[in-house]
This record gives structure tokens, sequence and C-alpha cells, in this order.
């Protein structure tokens, strides 16, 4: 029987079970290196033009960068921006081109990490929501899900996630071919 690596076997403490521990004993290339392959329960997917594409949630994203870092992020959002525009979308129960309102949300944040050594780096990413004017929603909770998507974009600057890019291109290629 192979033993698990105490990185792992510290991930797997974090990611599935739930316990919030001091992550420092573990040299952050190690735990950089066993996070670039993405568990398959924490992938999930949307559907675009019939194609199933891959993505990692904001959650896994945050949890990731957490553990990485031993929690020691900030981030602040330097800018943020929303576009709104109408557009006809036909309604599913009565096939009736109807008159909606998009929200389209865009956020610059700048999140500062604190690296074992105690070097401080910083890097800036845009994130960005797309939403329906809706009873239930704001334009409000657009920007919410914009500074969860940038997330992920920060996530991925280290490498997290990556392995879902071949993927990614996969199927949106074959959204391509199908569209043609």
């Amino acid at each position: 029987m192979t033993e698990i690596s105490p990185v792992k076997s510290m991930a797997n403490q974090y990611f599935v079970k739930k316990v919030v521990g001091d992550f420092s004993s573990i040299g952050f290339e190690e735990k950089l290196t066993i996070m670039q392959n993405t568990p398959p329960a924490f992938i999930k997917t949307r559907e675009v033009a019939g194609a199933k594409i891959p993505y990692i949630p904001h959650t896994y994203a945050e949890k990731t960068l957490n553990f990485l870092f031993n929690f020691r992020i900030s981030n602040k959002v330097i800018d943020r921006t929303i576009t709104t525009r109408s557009v006809m979308i036909k309604n599913k129960k009565t096939g009736v081109l109807e008159p909606k309102t998009i929200y389209d949300s865009f956020v610059l944040v700048e999140f500062t990490f604190t690296y074992p050594n105690g070097e401080k780096e910083s890097r800036r990413v845009f994130g960005t929501n797309r939403s329906y004017e809706s009873l239930a929603t704001t334009p409000e909770d657009g920007f919410k899900k914009a500074v969860s998507n940038s997330w992920v974009v920060i996530a991925r600057t280290f490498g997290i996630g990556s392995d879902l890019e071949k993927k990614e291109e996969t199927a949106y290629r074959a959204v391509e071919i199908n569209q043609q």
C-alpha cells in the first residue's frame, strides 16, 4: 500500500473534510505542484451552444489560494463598471420575443499575496459577469459575481485549473464547428 504524501494528506483534510489548519509547514512549491491537477470532484461544467465547458468554481479557486498562501491574501476592488443594454429574448414558454435588460459588470481587483518567506506580491485581474434584469437580482449582484470571478482568474495565473485548458479548447472548438 502506498503512503499518501503529507501535502496530499493536508490538502484532503482541508478540501474534503473542511479541516482548517496551519499549512505553512509544507513548502509553497510542494503545495503548488499538487494543486496543478484539479480533482474531478471540483470540476464543474456549463453548457455553451450545446458543448459542455469545464471550469473551476470560485470557491475552489479561493480555497486553493488560501491553502497555498496559508490564508495570507488580501484583495480590493480598484475599479468597477457596469454597462446596460436591451436585447430581445425568446420567452421559453410562449416562444415570443420579449425585451430584456442585460447588465455587464466588470471589476478590476488587486490581490496581494504574502509568500512563506514574507515577500509580498500584488497582481491585478479583471472579473466579469453578465446577468439579466430580474426581480431576484440587482446590478450590484453582478458586481459581487464579477469579484467572485476574479478569484478564478487570479488562481489561473498560478496554474490552478490550467489542466482544464485542453478540455476547454476542445469543447469550444466543437461549439465553433456546430455553429458553422
